[in-house]
């Protein structure tokens, strides 16, 4: 019953449409809540429990600047909890920004490398320059 009734809602991605993997897709802020709405209606009815408050909703920006509408959306409310609008968030490791650029999770990623680097060099300083370069490509790369 509940894939029945997201099945029609969600966004299309290449002529498809992704309803919800781990997330729900929707084309637009007033599509989130109701796909939202349908999912917690659906999900009380099979006593299927969502952890809302560690849920967060993230509005891309379109290429067009000029289809921009908002830059801050109100918060969406599930039941009795609400649903904060974040621009940056954590999901699978990487982190993904509202803009769709990449520059802080290289970041995050060049400084863990760093980090890695470090912890070699405090264990191994004394090991040889051609086990240094093994360890490292191993354990850095």
């Amino acid at each position: 019953m509940l894939l029945k009734n997201l099945s029609q809602m969600g966004c299309k991605i290449a002529n498809q449409l992704t309803t919800w993997y781990l997330q729900a897709t929707a084309p637009s802020w007033r599509a989130l809540k109701d796909l939202l709405s349908v999912l917690y209606s659906n999900a009380n009815e099979i006593n299927l429990s969502c952890n809302l408050n560690k849920t967060v909703y993230m509005m891309f920006k379109p290429k067009n600047r000029n289809r921009i509408i908002a830059d801050v959306f109100p918060k969406l409310s599930v039941g009795d909890c609400c649903i904060d609008f974040v621009t940056t968030f954590k999901y699978l490791g990487h982190i993904l920004n509202d803009n769709l650029r990449d520059g802080d999770d290289i970041q995050k990623r060049v400084k863990n490398m760093y980090v890695r680097t470090d912890i070699l060099l405090r264990k191994f300083g004394k090991c040889s320059f051609n086990v240094k370069l093994k360890l490292f490509r191993t354990y850095c790369l």
